[in-house]
C-alpha cells in the first residue's frame, strides 16, 4: 500500500500540466453537498433537516483568470420532524477568478454567486415559496490534466426563504471538478 501512495504521489508530482484558465474558453463542471442543520423557525421548534444539494455551472473566461457564468441548483431536502419534503430548482449567475499564474497545476480561486429558486411544493396556504441564495466560496483546484480540474473549498452561502422569512446562514465544504473547453 505504501508503494502504491508513493507511485501515485510521484506520478501526479511529475506530470506537467498547464491549466485552461485563460481567455476565450469556457469551463462547465459542478459540486455537490450533503448538509444536515437545524433551524429554528419563528414559530415552530427547533427541527433537524437533512440537505442534498447539487449545483452545475458553466463559466466563459472573459479575460485570464476571469470567468463569468450561470449556475443551475437542485435541492432535495427532507425534515423527519414534520415528515415533510421539498425540491428546490433555482436558476443564477457567478463569476469566479484565480489568484495564480495559469501555467500552474494548482489554483486558488474565489467564487460569488447568486441564485434565484423556486420550491416544487406548495405550502399549506397554496403559496409557492420561493428562495435567493447569496454564496461566496474559497477553493483550491488540482489540475489532473490541462482541462479537467479537481476542487475542494469553503462556501459561506445565505439563504433567504420567501414568504416565510426564515434566513439561514451556512458555512460548507465541499468537492467538485470542472471541464476546461475551448470557444
Amino acid at each position: 500500500m505504501k508503494k502504491l501512495i508513493l507511485i501515485v504521489t510521484v506520478l501526479f508530482i511529475s506530470i506537467n500540466v498547464n491549466s485552461q484558465i485563460t481567455e476565450d474558453y469556457w469551463m462547465v463542471g459542478g459540486s455537490g453537498y450533503y448538509i444536515f442543520r437545524k433551524a429554528t423557525h419563528a414559530y415552530e421548534n427547533d427541527q433537524g433537516i437533512s440537505y442534498i444539494t447539487f449545483k452545475s455551472d458553466i463559466g466563459y473566461f472573459i479575460k485570464d483568470k476571469w470567468a463569468i457564468g450561470g449556475l443551475i441548483r437542485y435541492d432535495d431536502n427532507l425534515s423527519p420532524h414534520s415528515n415533510s419534503r421539498s425540491i428546490i430548482g433555482g436558476l443564477g449567475i457567478l463569476t469566479r477568478y484565480y489568484f495564480l499564474n495559469p501555467n500552474r497545476i494548482t489554483n486558488i480561486y474565489v467564487q460569488t454567486n447568486y441564485t434565484y429558486a423556486i420550491n416544487f411544493v406548495r405550502t399549506n396556504n397554496n403559496k409557492i415559496p420561493q428562495s435567493q441564495y447569496y454564496g461566496v466560496k474559497l477553493g483550491y483546484v488540482v489540475f489532473l490534466t490541462n482541462s479537467v480540474g479537481l476542487e475542494t473549498f469553503f462556501e459561506y452561502e445565505k439563504t433567504n426563504y420567501i414568504p416565510d422569512h426564515l434566513n439561514l446562514k451556512t458555512i460548507k465544504v465541499g468537492i467538485g471538478f470542472h471541464i476546461h473547453l475551448i470557444k
